[in-house]
């Protein structure tokens, strides 16, 4: 009898084990990588709450904790009181409203695990390695991500992170990768965008209402609502959300050569490194002559702007000089040189990467 009674619960654990790990198999899974905190509600809040009401299990990644954003030094109260919050306490803080937005959405913290790399300098390699882990466990999920085209270093590297992955399995994975920034964009779109309807608006504004919070006792200190206003607001009253149709292969993304025009010349830089690109300019004044230069890009820490420095030589006077600049949106450039000799020079013009 005891055999049988034995035999029998074997049989029932064998059946029990067999179905936990079939609807594990089966049970569908979102995988979202995200640069920053705020820019899964501004970007993708919506198709988080679909997912969610699809019965799906959301896993949310975060790659950075936000501590380098700016509005730490400006946080104002409802009374006109200024606060000033450490790297720590502002990473706490967008954590919490984070977490906050996420749980209108229906995705609870035990779903959620935030990385500590330093922002506009996520190594590409690295970003590889934790999604290629998640592909791993999760090779049927829904992966996605911001877009390439987002004016931000943190959301290229994932872009291309993401792409990487898939070209690995031979474009086999479902990938989306959602625009953030395109909210304050004007005008028509860019071509291969494409529009989702938000289904649940009031949802969303709710998530986003979560990063206006003002209660400095809870650790909330409306970071969001500091940090980016005009994205928030214009997310807030958006009737889509959208995703980049563009070309995704990691190749495509990888564009290391540029072509700028200035105010009296022109010029052409090759990206040897993710850092470093080498340069060389031809300028007019009287007579032609070339000029090159070495540049170094720092890490990406304000939206649509990159800072870099280095130097060059400069064909005209045979000097040597320092140069710092930064490019605006991708397509605009302002750099001042220094000269070894003293004085400067200006230069003003547009840029286009191929």
């Amino acid at each position: 009898m005891r055999k049988k009674r034995k035999r029998f619960l074997l049989i029932i654990c064998y059946f029990s084990l067999l179905m936990f790990w079939h609807c594990k198999v089966e049970a569908k899974v979102a995988v979202w990588y995200l640069p920053h905190p705020d820019d899964e509600t501004i970007g993708m809040a919506d198709a988080i709450h679909t997912s969610v009401q699809n019965h799906i299990n959301n896993y949310i990644i975060y790659f950075t904790k936000g501590g380098a954003s700016q509005a730490r030094h400006f946080l104002r109260g409802v009374d006109g009181k200024k606060y000033h919050l450490t790297k720590e306490e502002l990473e706490q803080a967008r954590i919490n409203e984070t977490l906050a937005a996420l749980q209108v959405l229906g995705v609870g913290p035990e779903n959620v695990l935030f990385f500590n790399f330093s922002e506009g300098n996520i190594p590409l390699q690295a970003a590889i390695r934790i999604i290629s882990l998640y592909v791993n466990l999760f090779p049927d999920a829904i992966h996605s991500t911001v877009s390439y085209h987002d004016p931000h270093e943190d959301h290229k590297i994932l872009a291309q992170a993401l792409s990487a992955v898939n070209e690995i399995y031979k474009n086999r994975l479902t990938v989306r990768y959602y625009h953030v920034y395109i909210y304050n964009q004007k005008g028509p779109l860019p071509k291969n965008v494409a529009t989702v309807s938000v289904k649940s608006p009031e949802i969303k504004r709710k998530a986003i209402d979560e990063y206006y919070k003002w209660e400095p006792t809870n650790g909330r200190y409306a970071v969001g609502a500091h940090s980016t206003p005009k994205l928030f607001e214009h997310a807030k009253t958006a009737e889509y959300e959208y995703i980049d149709m563009r070309s995704t292969t990691y190749r495509s993304m990888s564009k290391p050569a540029s072509f700028r025009l200035f105010l009296n010349g022109l010029g052409l830089t090759y990206q040897i490194t993710h850092r470093f690109s080498f340069g060389l300019d031809w300028e007019f004044n009287k007579q032609f002559y070339s000029s090159p230069r070495v540049e170094f890009s720092f890490p990406d820490r304000i939206p649509f702007i990159q800072t870099k420095g280095g130097m060059g030589f400069c064909g005209q006077n045979n000097l040597w000089h320092w140069l710092m600049g930064m490019e605006l949106l991708d397509n605009y450039f302002c750099e001042y040189n220094f000269f070894c000799s003293g004085g400067g020079q200006i230069k003003l013009g547009v840029v286009s990467k191929w």
